[in-house]
């Protein structure tokens, strides 16, 4: 319920439309019913809703939307959207040592549990008051370490699926940019293993850009992906080819499978 609430914060911070505002704080006030009394809210409020009860991709996009249009919003709802990180958002995440000791840790779920709750903790975790906020992004950092370090071969190719790892990995250099931004550790040059990701996924959609990523899970589709964090390995690693390859993938007209049911 919260795909474009990020966006809505970024319009706003590049136009200062109102509706933008309005928008995210309609989601303010929905990921309160969401989390009012767990896990029973959740299926009242998201229907039909499926898995755990935990919404943390629509946490951590409201919570960079709450960043971008702060400005505008209501303090009193500013205010409640703090108690509710602190009561909640971060809450929810608290068991994220998980990560590093499930039967499939370093794959995407887990990873972007932790890492969401890391970039939350990063931007309001102080704020609201939360105690466990420097772990919760440590907790983060060492997410990307083992992602990195576990989820790929020697070459950057990903073992669990380049759909899976594609989602992961915009994370991962989403909040190593984040991490080096607030004055952290530089995961771009502690992590060697991310350098070698720009050309592994650049090579999957070679030749011709056709695309050879497997989404069994989303309608048997084969397509190309915008990776938007080519953008920050053009930048870090001082690499044009990032952002060429970056502007050809947005230029590029999404073909569907032909074979596809």
């Amino acid at each position: 319920f919260t795909p474009r609430v990020l966006e809505a914060g970024l319009l706003y911070a590049l136009t200062g439309e109102k509706w933008a505002v309005d928008h995210v704080a309609r989601q303010i006030a929905k990921l309160e019913r969401v989390y009012a009394d767990p896990p029973h809210s959740f299926y009242r409020e998201i229907k039909p809703f499926k898995g755990k009860p935990s919404a943390y991709f629509s946490c951590v996009h409201t919570a960079l939307a709450v960043q971008l249009c702060r400005e505008a919003l209501d303090p009193v709802l500013v205010a409640r959207f703090l108690a509710l990180t602190h009561a909640r958002l971060l809450e929810d995440r608290v068991n994220c040592p998980y990560v590093f000791t499930h039967f499939n840790a370093a794959h995407n779920a887990v990873v972007t549990h932790a890492i969401s709750t890391a970039i939350t903790a990063l931007i309001f975790g102080a704020e609201a008051g939360h105690p466990m906020t420097d772990t919760l992004i440590e907790w983060g950092r060492d997410a990307c370490e083992m992602h990195v370090r576990l989820g790929f071969d020697e070459q950057g190719v990903p073992f669990e699926g380049p759909m899976y790892a594609l989602v992961t990995v915009e994370w991962v250099f989403f909040f190593a940019d984040l991490l080096l931004r607030h004055g952290g550790e530089n995961l771009f040059e502690t992590l060697p293993g991310l350098a070698r990701l720009p050309d592994a996924f650049r090579n999957l959609q070679l030749p011709g850009d056709i695309g050879l990523f497997g989404f069994n899970d989303c309608r048997q589709l084969i397509t190309q992906i915008r990776m938007p964090w080519l953008l920050l390995t053009a930048r870090h690693y001082h690499r044009p080819q990032d952002r060429r390859f970056w502007e050809h993938l947005c230029g590029s007209v999404l073909q569907p499978n032909p074979s596809a049911s």
